[in-house]
């Protein structure tokens, strides 16, 4: 993945994706037994787009702001269960 195709997948609105098309991460199984960074792998590869995605019927769009957490940072700890 490139980081022109991670910009351009920050700049998308669930206005856009409609809700049915996007995929519902409160359903995906999470390895405990692979390390964070494949485990992050595996939920960009679930999701397609890891800044825009359900949880159950809610879209989410995920923004960050200036000197917070990056996107992967904020993943790992999802997926570390911290």
């Amino acid at each position: 993945m490139t980081l022109a195709a991670l910009e351009q997948m920050q700049k998308a609105t669930a206005a856009d994706n409609r809700d049915k098309y996007l995929v519902d991460i409160s359903k995906l199984p999470i390895d405990r037994t692979k390390s964070v960074e494949n485990r992050i792998l595996d939920f960009i590869e679930a999701v397609g787009n890891p800044y825009l995605f359900r949880v159950d019927d809610v879209a989410v769009k995920v923004c960050f702001h200036p000197g917070g957490k990056s996107l992967t940072d904020a993943v790992a700890s999802i997926l570390s269960g911290s």
